[in-house]
């Protein structure tokens, strides 16, 4: 009972990101464990046939496109991976405007 809420809750948020379209399934395909903790990894199919990797757990949550390089699991949680590390990164970066103002 507890596992569908979660999942229905899941699919509401793919749903969201990817208005209009809505959730058709949703399966858990893999969880990666890191230092940072664990990742559970989500195949998502929308209605128009098209499938995300849904990515929660020890990172803020987010979709990508299973397709091309992100074809597989792991790999989308590699692409996941570098992409908050890329935002960590922004985020401590200051831009020229920024300095300006110090």
């Amino acid at each position: 009972m507890i596992e569908e809420m979660h999942k229905q809750q899941l699919m509401e948020y793919a749903e969201e990101v990817l208005q209009p379209l809505l959730a058709e399934d949703i399966a858990i395909m893999d969880t990666k464990t890191n230092e940072d903790g664990d990742t559970n990894i989500w195949l998502v199919e929308m209605e128009d046939g098209e499938e995300y990797w849904l990515l929660e757990g020890a990172y803020p949550m987010n979709i990508y496109k299973k397709s091309g390089i992100l074809n597989n699991a792991g790999r989308a949680f590699e692409v996941h991976l570098q992409f908050i590390e890329n935002m960590d990164n922004k985020e401590e970066t200051m831009d020229r405007f920024q300095m300006i103002n110090l």
